[in-house]
């Protein structure tokens, strides 16, 4: 038996094809009325599934390789848009650009104006012994 860990689409889509495999050994007892529910459209979702799934494996190589290509053509205009800011701040602009240039090197550097909410750890609490 698989894993409960084990998730993805890839798992998913493997395990829609147990699930089909499983309704065609019924036989002629799995009879839905709903027609998006018989063995041949669940059979054509499955190869749908499949097709999409190899796309995707298909294309995450090319996206993996653009993506460090951007971050590492952004990487080194960190530190130059953190001097200009700071000399921006140095002169006498108004609080309005001063935050408007704000929003743009956040928007550069890849950073949240505000940051995630964390979710909070309850701590338990002794339970009282009943009087």
């Amino acid at each position: 038996m698989a894993s409960t860990s084990e998730t993805g689409h890839p798992i998913n889509v493997a395990n829609f094809d147990v699930i089909i495999a499983d309704v065609t050994s019924y036989g002629a007892i799995y009879n839905p009325s709903k027609a998006s529910l018989k063995i041949a459209a669940l059979t054509a979702l499955s190869t749908a599934s499949k097709t999409a799934v190899n796309a995707v494996s298909a294309a995450e190589p090319a996206y993996k390789l653009a993506r460090d290509a951007r971050d590492a053509a952004f990487k080194p205009l960190s530190p130059l848009v953190t001097k200009a800011i700071n000399a921006l701040k140095a002169t006498d602009t108004t609080a309005q650009v001063d935050e408007t240039a704000q929003t743009i090197v956040r928007k550069l550097q890849g950073r949240r104006a505000t940051p995630k909410r964390q979710k909070k750890k309850r701590k338990l609490q002794p339970m009282q012994a009943r009087k």
